[in-house]
């Protein structure tokens, strides 16, 4: 549907495809309209004219439930709910929060997960079900194992809500984090490392091994098995820093992080049930890269290829 024109959303079963047009008018305001493209029926809804700047500003489609609602990320750094009848509604958030913004969403539609804003740069990991949120179990230390982390979010999670991931975001930090079971660990925990060095004014400096992930949102395969990310090291060479990023798939029913690195420094951006991931030249180009077998350690071609075939 070439007129959305901030990307779009699709539904955990595919139902739904949603996105926002922006119409620009005489008065150089704009004009919005949320909408909805049922993949079943063919049928598109859209919803508007939302003039731009009113508190129902839409721009970035996130997340859509196969039950219809969309939740679409505004200006005013929170996330709008609305649905394909044209409702709306603001995500409710814990005491003392505000801001709510919604990552993911379940099969069932029941089960939300994102983050809520409470003091300045502080944020916390929410989980919303039925409607009703609570604060996720936050790691006790930072990605450098130092102090309590300020910000922590929750990015996606398996079709059921069981296993969900995140990140713990502080400046250039951006570890990766799970919940199983209500419990947080830190994905790859089985290969993190944090050790000390001398830098080249021979200061010491905490260095840290471990898997990464920024605000990507599809790293986990559906069923929760396999959370895909990065691995970064970090190294001091008489002094020189530098870092080496390899693609990386931690299996949470093992507990083993397996490191991908045959093809060099890469991104994950997929991966599948059985523990086939996407590796992406870059981030902006996920079909420019191929698909890769952890299970066998088995490179099957490229991503074009491969889908197409399968």
């Amino acid at each position: 549907y070439a007129a959305y024109d901030m990307g779009a959303a699709m539904s955990p079963n595919g139902r739904y495809c949603v996105g926002t047009r922006h119409v620009l008018q005489p008065d150089n305001t704009y004009f919005m309209y949320p909408t909805f493209h049922n993949l079943d029926t063919g049928e598109i809804t859209e919803i508007g004219p939302l003039l731009y700047g009113s508190p129902l500003s839409l721009e970035k489609p996130i997340a859509v439930t196969d039950q219809g609602t969309a939740f679409i990320y505004g200006p005013d750094n929170h996330t709008v709910a609305i649905t394909a009848d044209g409702d709306y509604f603001i995500p409710e958030t814990p005491a003392g929060y505000s801001s709510p913004n919604i990552s993911a969403v379940s099969e069932d539609g029941r089960t939300w997960v994102g983050y809520c804003w409470g003091e300045p740069m502080k944020c916390s990991p929410v989980i919303w079900r039925d409607g009703v949120p609570e604060l996720l179990e936050m790691p006790e230390l930072d990605y450098r194992g130092v102090k309590v982390p300020n910000q922590v979010m929750a990015r996606g999670m398996s079709l059921d809500g069981s296993v969900i991931y995140g990140t713990q975001w502080e400046f250039t930090d951006t570890g990766m984090i799970y919940w199983k079971d209500g419990k947080v660990d830190w994905a790859g925990s089985d290969v993190r490392r944090i050790h000390t060095e001398i830098n080249r004014y021979g200061e010491e400096e905490i260095c840290v091994d471990a898997m990464r992930c920024m605000a990507d949102l599809t790293q986990i395969s559906p069923n929760g098995k396999w959370i895909a990310g990065a691995y970064r090291y970090e190294i001091m060479e008489d002094g020189n820093y530098h870092i080496e990023t390899y693609p990386a798939v931690f299996n949470t029913e093992t507990g083993k992080t397996v490191i991908i690195k045959d093809y060099g420094e890469r991104v994950v951006s997929h991966i599948t049930n059985d523990g086939i991931v996407c590796i992406a030249n870059s981030s902006y180009l996920p079909n420019n890269g191929f698909m890769y077998d952890v299970n066998t350690q088995t490179n099957l071609g490229s991503v074009q290829e491969w889908i197409l075939s399968t």
